[in-house]
């Protein structure tokens, strides 16, 4: 549905206007239709020119892409929802986002549970298991809370330091929550929301691993979740 897609597309710039680092092709409405989408042309070096650059620019385009992603889930309450490196591009100190034909809206609730077990887990807020169950994760009656706790504070690890490297040891680390004989494997309920939330997050993870990324992302995700939301509408 190209329409819809330059919609999204549209609302995402919009969104992200005010920030001189990141770029959302304008969309030429006058060149698209049903079949086809028309933007603005934009340069950039492509994922795997980047991770031949320096660890500044690097570093630099990690920190912008953990800003997006978490902005928009917290403060968008939408996700662009194919993060893979291909739909970047790069410039000195800006971030061109592409791709805008997978987008998802998140309840209002989900954003809110989530945004309390960030504040459990990373400022001891309190509240953990009652943020985890209104997240929708719980499922059968012998769930393991302490299990999924260790899955959470392994996802957010790279957020309760001020100073942390993703680097593959880090994502070899998750692989026993996902794997065969995972203790909540059976046990945990998946809501429609979360593989769109795990696919955003675990992949941004990914590709800055891909980079040995290195910056104080903590404080980039704490901003994100005091940043008062505005939802998107619906494209």
């Amino acid at each position: 549905d190209y329409r819809r897609e330059a919609r999204a597309q549209a609302l995402f710039g919009a969104a992200f206007a005010d920030r001189p680092d990141v770029f959302v092709p304008a969309v030429l409405p006058e060149r698209s239709a049903d079949a086809v989408l028309t933007t603005a042309f934009s340069p950039g070096l492509r994922f795997e020119a980047l991770r031949e650059r320096s660890s500044e620019e690097k570093d630099a385009a990690a920190a912008t892409l953990v800003d997006v992603c978490w902005r928009s889930i917290f403060v968008l309450e939408t996700l662009q929802a194919d993060p893979h490196p291909g739909n970047f591009l790069f410039l000195p100190g800006k971030v061109v986002l592409l791709d805008f034909g997978c987008v998802r809206r998140f309840p209002a609730a989900y954003v809110a549970a989530w945004r309390d077990v960030v504040g459990a887990l990373l400022h001891g807020a309190g509240g953990l298991r009652d943020a985890i169950e209104r997240t929708g994760m719980v499922g059968d009656p012998g769930f393991d809370f302490a299990e999924h706790e260790a899955f959470l504070r392994w996802m957010f690890a790279p957020y309760a330091q001020p100073d942390f490297r993703f680097d593959r040891p880090y994502l070899l680390a998750g692989r026993r929550f996902s794997s065969p004989t995972a203790t909540n494997g059976r046990r945990m309920a998946v809501p429609p929301e979360f593989p769109w939330f795990a696919r955003a997050v675990l992949g941004l993870h990914g590709s800055l691993a891909r980079l040995g990324a290195r910056g104080d992302f903590g404080s980039r995700l704490a901003a994100a979740v005091a940043e008062s939301p505005r939802p998107l509408p619906e494209a």
